[in-house]
């Protein structure tokens, strides 16, 4: 949404264009959106803004990707057509994503769906302005690429796998994408299988063999659905395999392996080892307290063996003579000690 929003910024499409996306905060979505029901304008934004909002003038409703359920979908385009009010919705599908048309189209779901392709003469193609608009600001070239992970991920996260199969996509079709971003080359992504007795500084080596690989070129796994993403440096992205019998939403970072992390284990530990270590109790030592200890039995001994008595060994550490002289009152020492 960010890099959307900041390619078209620089496109200069001739409408105020807004962006809002969670990791804002929450007073700046706050006055985001009392602008945007407010003026004429665009509003780039996730699933953030596809509930919980009722803005009575908002004409459309385009779904560039794919909803991961028909009632996400109901929620996204609710944002138009508000109580007697009109509105449209648009909603953009890949080929491998046709079966969530079928799903819409489903009688218990009761959305009308107007299937309509592309005229080919009235395309326009703007990949190539967006490209000279990365090669004018480069800094936009990593969030492009970051673009482009972040949809793989979302589309490996989603749990319908009969919608959401990253198998199904050609390397063909990552490189149009990644073209369609403006990126000059195709972002790498290695698929990396874990296999057993190897250990971690082989692991490692095997990492830096491979990131010294110049292809271009995405190789697909066609197990891609046992793997998972996650960032392995500023320069290559990698597939680790998925933790099995696991949720891959349990993950709590962007740039770490999709799957709970067990304290002590390695990353590059096997998921079986992960398992039975995971399923192990926890051992808590516990305080024990002798509660039949004799109380106050220290026993000191002086140079001769002979064993002192308690107070008289505080004695002998104070010394032989006496605190207070004799011939001096109480009133003299303390008169003395404050000298």
């Amino acid at each position: 949404v960010k890099f959307v929003y900041e390619i078209f910024k620089k496109l200069r499409p001739g409408i105020p264009l807004k962006c809002m996306h969670g990791r804002m905060k929450y007073e700046v979505q706050q006055a985001i959106v009392a602008e945007f029901s407010e003026s004429t304008s665009v509003l780039f934004s996730t699933d953030i803004f596809s509930r919980g909002l009722d803005i009575g003038n908002v004409d459309w409703v385009v779904q560039v990707d794919c909803p991961e359920s028909v009632a996400l979908y109901i929620h996204r385009v609710g944002r138009t057509a508000r109580y007697n009010k009109k509105g449209k919705s648009l909603i953009f599908l890949c080929p491998e994503e046709e079966r969530m048309l079928e799903k819409l189209k489903a009688t218990e779901s009761k959305i009308p769906i107007n299937v309509r392709k592309p005229k080919v003469e009235q395309l326009e193609q703007i990949s190539q302005n967006v490209a000279a608009v990365l090669v004018k600001f480069p800094n936009l070239q990593q969030l492009g690429k970051r673009a482009f992970v972040t949809y793989l991920k979302s589309v490996y996260l989603q749990g319908d796998k009969e919608v959401f199969d990253l198998s199904r996509f050609s390397a063909e079709s990552f490189a149009a994408y990644a073209s369609s971003l403006g990126l000059p080359v195709t972002p790498k992504i290695r698929f990396v299988s874990h296999k057993k007795n190897v250990s971690k500084k082989d692991m490692k080596d095997i990492d830096v063999k491979q990131m010294k690989h110049k292809a271009e070129v995405i190789e697909i796994n066609p197990q891609v659905n046992r793997y998972m993403l996650a960032d392995d440096g500023p320069d290559d992205d990698i597939l680790y395999p998925k933790k099995p019998n696991t949720d891959a939403n349990i993950y709590d970072g962007l740039d770490d392996i999709l799957s709970p992390k067990v304290p002590g284990t390695d990353t590059h530990m096997e998921p079986e080892k992960i398992d039975e270590l995971a399923a192990r109790p926890l051992k808590k030592k516990k305080l024990k307290i002798n509660m039949h200890r004799p109380v106050g039995t220290r026993v000191k001994y002086d140079d001769e063996g002979n064993a002192i008595d308690p107070l008289a060994s505080l004695a002998e550490e104070v010394g032989p003579e006496d605190v207070i002289h004799k011939d001096k009152s109480l009133f003299s020492f303390f008169y003395d000690s404050y000298l």
